[in-house]
């Protein structure tokens, strides 16, 4: 799956059919651009624009705590979203269990992504 967060049309249907009959912690294309706003707020003063490509986060907007007289295992709308050359797009859309408050974006590629930014640097011809 690769969606373009841009084609709300193809986000809304793809969040439908993964959430399917689910009414609690669910997620909407507005959710997901919001999302985006966050992580790009954060990367802005961490990388310059150019080497956010290919970086992945893994995001689940309903993050919570729950208190442990909850029956049942929480579950929420999770997406994985991955920065390509043109823009943010949807690689992955499920369910899963919720995650805690600290869990909302997780950065899921960055330390490889550091790692080859530290080998072009180094490379003898960009010096």
């Amino acid at each position: 799956m690769k969606i373009n967060t841009n084609n709300t049309e193809k986000v809304n249907s793809a969040i439908i059919e993964a959430e399917g009959r689910a009414t609690a912690r669910t997620i909407t294309a507005d959710d997901i651009k919001g999302l985006i706003k966050d992580i790009e707020k954060q990367l802005s003063s961490l990388l310059n624009k150019k080497d956010w490509k290919g970086l992945k986060f893994g995001c689940d907007d309903n993050a919570q705590s729950f208190p442990s007289s909850y029956r049942y295992s929480p579950e929420s709308t999770h997406v994985v979203l991955e920065r390509g050359a043109s823009g943010w797009f949807i690689t992955e859309l499920h369910r899963s269990s919720c995650n805690g408050p600290t869990q909302r974006i997780i950065p899921t590629n960055i330390s490889s992504k550091k790692e080859e930014l530290a080998h072009f640097v180094s490379q003898p011809k960009n010096w």
